[in-house]
Parts: structure tokens; C-alpha cells; sequence
């Protein structure tokens, strides 16, 4: 049974918030989720159903009386564009075998309905049920979230690949970026190089993306944030730009790495790649960070990916 909205919210808000917890352990690897956390869940259970309950998207399946499974499109709470929507369901994971069904019906229900740079967060498992569906009804970008140990990802790189430790032999040279001044030829190069390919960043060119990364490129260089930053320069022209910044995370009980590669269209596919993440991943070595997180939509960081044993965390396809 499937409705628009339930009888009884507080119980839907319940119960979604108990599959939301789950998940947050599945993703994290955690044994115990924090007390925080779960503070969390219920306060972000009932933002949804509020939402839910003006927008009238929400679909909840219902067995024995109790919810089992929820669908539905509501804004985005990390919009990557103006007013960018998110389509989202969720599932008790023990109930799994009477949600698929249904969820691939209003999957693609949804979908078909759903707005341009509509975006949808998936767990591996998931993709099988729902993936068809999106791709169906026009969600023709995927990125897929990668999580790797460092120690791990540098020893299998150097064994597999053997990267150079610079770029010479490309007549290029590697400088670490370590002045604001810099920031300016960097940034329009990031916009330049994410317009040329949105579909591999669709959101890297605007406005306030653009911001959020100058921030943080800044907060590295002056010392506020561990990070490494390497410009990759043309005799004196910046043409690419390697950085991994260090993100506290405290639902994981630990800092991780995050990655962002931009490269002019004249040294792509050069196996420059390699070499940034050899330099960037020797830097979280030495700073003791134990994993590194990145999205990517490029089958050639998705096959480096596998070789340095990085586990695919989440899929997100959007409407593009």
C-alpha cells in the first residue's frame, strides 16, 4: 500500500529516522553512531516529512501498518545550482525484498517529473534497483563517491603505476602555490576549464562554488587549513592546478582528505593525474590522515581508482 502522506507523521519520522542512522553507519563503516548523530537523524526525519507535507511528493509504502519505504523530490539541502532539487528515497533494509518493486515504479515516476539538475544520492546497492530508472528518464551524468586508505592507495600506485615525481618530461614544471596573489589566475582557470566540461562539473563554474574553493584554497595557503596546494605551470602560465585540503569529520572520528584536479584541455590525458595524487597522498601521509574521499564522473580516476583499492561509498546521478 502506497500513499501521499501518512496517517501518523511521528511515526514516519520515527522510523525514517532509525533506516537514516543505519545508513550513516553503513557509509562511515561505524560499529556505534554517535549520540549526536542521532540527534541529527530525527531532527533532519521531521525537516522531510514537513517538506513532504506541503510539496505532496512524498510516497510512503506502508506493510503490516508500519512505513517500510519513502520516495519523494524536495530541495536540495546542499544546493549545487539555484534551486536545485534532490529526489530521495530510503528503506527499512529489512524489508528490502517488498520495497524494490515499488521504489522502481516511483523511481521513475519521480524522475520523469523531476527538474533539470535534479540530483539523487545512491548507495552501491541501490544503483541495481533504481539506476535503470534514472537513466531512463534523462539522469545521464553519474559520479561516483570514492573513499580510500592512504596508505594503501600510495603503496598499490607506486607498485602499479610508478608515477614521476614531476612533469618535466611534459615540459611542464610543478610549483606549490603559496601566495594569495596566485589565486587570482587559478580561480578563472577552474572556470574557464569547468565550463568547457560541465558535465564533469556541472557546478564548478558558479558563482558560489567558485567562492567556496577560493575560501578554502585561501585558508590553505595562509595556514589555517592543512593542505597542499600545486599549481602545474607552462614556462609562466598556469595550465592545471592539484590540491588536497584536510576536513575535519567528526561523525567519523576523524580527518580525512579531499581531492580537486583541474586540468587545461591541452595536458589531459597525459597521465598527469598519477603524479598529483603520488605528491598529494605522500602529504596526508605525513600529516596522519588515514582516508580521502573524492566524486568523480571520469572513467579514467574511476580505473585509477580501482588500482590504488578505493570502495565506492555513494553514486549520484543527475538530470542533466
Amino acid at each position: 500500500m502506497s500513499e501521499l502522506m501518512p496517517t501518523d507523521p511521528e511515526l514516519l519520522v520515527s522510523h525514517l529516522s532509525k533506516w537514516m542512522l543505519h545508513e550513516h553507519a553503513r557509509f562511515h563503516g561505524l560499529k556505534r553512531v554517535p549520540d549526536n548523530q542521532k540527534e541529527a537523524k530525527q531532527n533532519r526525519a521531521a525537516e522531510i516529512v514537513k517538506i513532504a507535507s506541503k510539496n505532496k511528493s512524498l510516497r510512503v509504502l506502508k506493510a503490516g501498518g508500519r512505513p517500510v519505504a519513502i520516495a519523494m523530490i524536495y530541495p536540495s539541502s546542499g544546493p549545487r545550482v539555484p534551486k536545485q532539487q534532490s529526489l530521495f528515497f530510503i528503506y527499512d533494509h529489512r524489508s528490502s525484498k517488498k520495497a524494490t518493486p515499488w521504489l522502481k515504479r516511483m523511481i521513475s515516476e519521480l524522475a520523469q517529473k523531476a527538474p533539470r539538475n535534479t540530483q539523487i544520492s545512491l548507495a552501491p546497492k541501490d544503483e541495481k534497483i533504481v539506476g535503470h530508472s534514472l537513466t531512463a528518464n534523462g539522469f545521464n551524468t553519474r559520479y561516483e563517491i570514492l573513499m580510500g586508505d592512504t596508505r594503501t592507495a600510495l603503496k598499490n600506485l607506486k607498485a602499479m603505476k610508478a608515477p614521476p615525481r614531476d612533469l618535466s618530461h611534459l615540459g611542464l614544471s610543478l610549483r606549490a602555490v603559496t601566495k594569495p596573489t596566485q589565486l587570482g589566475e587559478i580561480m578563472q582557470l577552474q572556470k574557464q576549464i569547468s565550463l568547457k566540461s560541465k558535465r564533469h562539473g556541472y557546478f564548478s563554474h558558479t558563482a558560489d562554488q567558485l567562492k567556496k574553493d577560493e575560501d578554502e584554497y585561501r585558508r590553505i595557503i595562509t595556514g589555517k587549513m592543512d593542505g597542499r596546494m600545486l599549481a602545474i605551470y607552462r614556462q609562466k602560465k598556469v595550465v592545471g592546478l592539484m590540491v588536497t585540503g584536510i576536513h575535519s569529520e567528526a561523525t567519523a572520528f576523524e580527518r580525512n582528505g579531499g581531492f580537486s584536479f583541474f586540468f587545461h584541455p591541452s595536458i589531459q590525458g597525459l597521465g598527469i593525474t598519477k603524479t598529483g595524487y603520488l605528491l598529494l597522498l605522500e602529504y596526508l601521509r605525513e600529516k596522519g590522515i588515514r582516508k580521502f574521499y573524492g566524486g568523480t564522473s571520469q572513467p579514467a580516476i574511476q580505473s585509477l581508482g580501482k588500482i590504488m583499492k578505493r570502495k565506492v561509498q555513494h553514486i549520484i546521478y543527475v538530470k542533466m
